[in-house]
């Protein structure tokens, strides 16, 4: 295992300057130093780190001093994601479901939060539902059952989604909306939701469920967007000046969520306590159809090129609506990127590598 490093940060370029010989603590933009200086020292567990969303997240726990632990098997993620704080946080390549790996990970870091990430998404879960349930379900397992005899884990934070819930029977969606999802990847998140509500039953095992709607931004790649995110695939297309392919009518209605935005829900997530044990939109407040996404997208990066229209993508549900007040009055949660701002970021990292 290499030799734990840990340093600071600044968040406002893909190029991060490190301050660590100055022992200059350097907070990531828009944040709170008397809320996130909490993690300064903390033994921190991420799965999943080298991916999209986890590294997002591991940047700002580096930031504010977490030694940081990253579980990865890099079948989605990249060193590249992590090349900012590469000397500085440790490195596991792995998968979830290795028990002995995760056995050992646990006992040797002893983390105090665990931020689980790892997973499939919606179009994998269908070309392969067995892959897709033994990532979310056995990883979790192994994950619980890890931190449950370490006893070290104060608590466990998962990564969930709105898949959770199918197609909506009421608006807008609460934490309470009946679940039932019409697809392997929400069936696996809400059959881990379950077991998560048991081992706090059973064991007192203290944990945030966060259910994601529709993340985006920087270092999601158009390949990773063939499974499941729009948002890339549209941008690399019209970036290379080909037609836009709608599923569907385009009237699927959705709720884009800035990558950054999803970050700061799993660092607030941990220091309320008063929002431990319990399930969290984690969305915007703006909504969105696909074929207007595509002409928005079009307007924000100043190339036009045409729509055509394939056929519908099985599994998608057809409306998102989530409501984000439960978020926001227990966690303090609220967006701060417009969808038109997070587009404007996205195309700049796709064209510099640097969002402004």
């Amino acid at each position: 295992m290499p030799s734990l490093q840990y340093a600071y940060y600044r968040h406002d370029r893909a190029q991060l300057a490190v301050h660590a010989l100055e022992g200059v603590r350097v907070k990531p933009h828009g944040t709170r130093d008397e809320d996130f200086g909490q993690y300064g020292g903390m033994r921190v567990l991420v799965t999943g780190g080298a991916g999209f969303i986890g590294s997002h997240l591991i940047e700002h726990l580096v930031g504010f001093g977490a030694k940081v632990l990253v579980i990865d098997d890099m079948s989605r993620g990249t060193l590249e994601n992590l090349s900012a704080v590469k000397d500085r946080v440790a490195l596991r390549v792995g998968s979830v479901t290795d028990s002995e790996l995760v056995n050992r990970a646990v006992k040797e870091h002893e983390p105090e939060v665990v931020f689980h990430l790892a997973a499939k998404n919606l179009v994998m879960s269908i070309r392969d539902p067995r892959e897709d349930a033994s990532v979310t379900i056995t990883g979790l397992l192994n994950l619980l059952e890890a931190i449950r005899k370490v006893d070290r884990t104060k608590i466990f934070v998962h990564s969930s989604t709105g898949s959770v819930y199918g197609e909506p029977i009421k608006s807008p969606q609460t934490e309470s909306h009946p679940r039932a999802p019409s697809s392997p990847y929400g069936v696996s998140k809400m059959a881990a939701e379950e077991y998560l509500r048991v081992w706090n039953k059973l064991y007192s095992t203290q944990y945030v469920a966060l259910r994601y709607y529709n993340v985006y931004g920087p270092r999601q790649s158009a390949h990773e967007g063939t499974g499941g995110g729009v948002i890339p695939v549209f941008a690399t297309r019209l970036l290379s000046g080909q037609p836009l392919t709608v599923d569907g009518s385009g009237k699927q209605q959705r709720s884009f969520t800035y990558v950054s935005d999803v970050a700061r829900s799993n660092l607030l997530s941990v220091l309320r306590k008063e929002c431990w044990c319990d399930f969290y939109n984690i969305a915007t407040n703006e909504r969105i159809d696909i074929l207007s996404l595509a002409n928005l997208m079009m307007d924000v990066s100043g190339v036009k090129t045409p729509i055509q229209f394939g056929p519908e993508r099985p599994g998608d549900v057809m409306r998102f609506d989530p409501s984000i007040e439960l978020a926001a009055r227990r966690m303090g949660y609220a967006p701060r990127v417009t969808l038109r701002d997070g587009l404007q970021r996205y195309f700049e990292w796709l064209r510099t590598g640097s969002p402004s």
